[in-house]
């Protein structure tokens, strides 16, 4: 074939490609595969372009693109005059996908073409997203700040039974209740009474290890103390002082140990000394 000839064929060619191309737009099915999407056909000169996209993908995947065609209708071969994104090194990630077929290389006439692409996924590298209720995540069990612990108040001769509730994360706050009977003498005679215990406490996580976390307690203790002298009857007086602690949580035990001290009146009392307790509690966080 001389180059006169050569050109006037390429321009019937050009022809029954155009025409071939109306007639894809038309009744080619655009996806081949759940992951190859918004296939489109254009012609440049003796070449046409298959853009393409592969829906989902990331740039940490790798595919295996291939690119067959029914030519003239006939059987569905692969096409092997391909550049561009085609092959088994394609990466994810990209908007657009284009895949260049040089026609003339692997056909002498072409009346009607119908294109297939397939993306077979080789290799994904995509970071796994770790589920917000994954335990093996190290970052949940420090957002499972909610503590509620049954706790005691123990100090000489008696047991103050309650509770201590807070919210800890790096910063948070927390405060503990105890109720209970406290002895007392009176003219040389062992009574009881009614008495309660309080603190209320900052908190500051000193540890984050996966599931363990340890939070430190520091703030204001207050509760009743009764009067140190043994002839009068019971007259107890409200003293405030200072609380501090630990707080562990193991997994979706809460531990709890701390110690209360309160010395000083809130009103004026010919009583100097105070009274303190150490704290024990057990109990859960969420």
């Amino acid at each position: 074939m001389n180059s006169g000839n050569k050109i006037f064929y390429n321009k019937i060619f050009m022809k029954k490609i155009a025409f071939s191309l109306l007639l894809l737009f038309g009744l080619l099915p655009f996806v081949q595969s759940q992951t190859v999407d918004s296939i489109k056909v254009e012609q440049a000169g003796e070449l046409i372009k298959i853009h393409y996209k592969i829906l989902n993908s990331t740039q940490y995947q790798t595919f295996k693109v291939s690119v067959s065609a029914k030519i003239n209708g006939g059987l569905e071969s692969k096409l092997e005059s391909l550049i561009g994104d085609v092959g088994d090194a394609v990466k994810g990630g990209k908007d657009n996908y284009i895949v260049i077929w040089d026609v003339l290389k692997d056909v002498d006439e072409v009346k009607s073409v119908d294109f297939s692409v397939r993306a077979e996924l080789l290799i994904d590298n995509t970071p796994k997203v770790k589920n917000s209720h994954d335990k093996s995540d190290p970052k949940y069990w420090s957002k499972e700040r909610f503590y509620i612990i049954a706790a005691i108040a123990t100090g000489t001769d008696y047991f103050l039974f309650g509770g201590r509730l807070g919210y800890m994360g790096n910063y948070g706050f927390s405060l503990g209740l105890e109720v209970g009977k406290k002895n007392y003498t009176a003219v040389f005679d062992k009574k009881t009474y009614n008495s309660s215990a309080f603190g209320l406490d900052l908190s500051k996580r000193i540890v984050n290890n996966n599931n363990f976390q340890l939070h430190l307690l520091f703030g204001i203790a207050t509760g009743d103390q009764e009067s140190t002298d043994p002839s009068r009857e019971y007259q107890p007086s409200m003293r405030y002082g200072y609380d501090f602690g630990l707080v562990a949580g193991i997994g979706r035990t809460a531990l709890y140990l701390g110690y209360s001290a309160i010395k000083k009146p809130f009103f004026s009392s010919a009583d100097s000394e105070g009274t303190s307790w150490v704290n024990f509690g057990v109990g859960v966080r969420f």
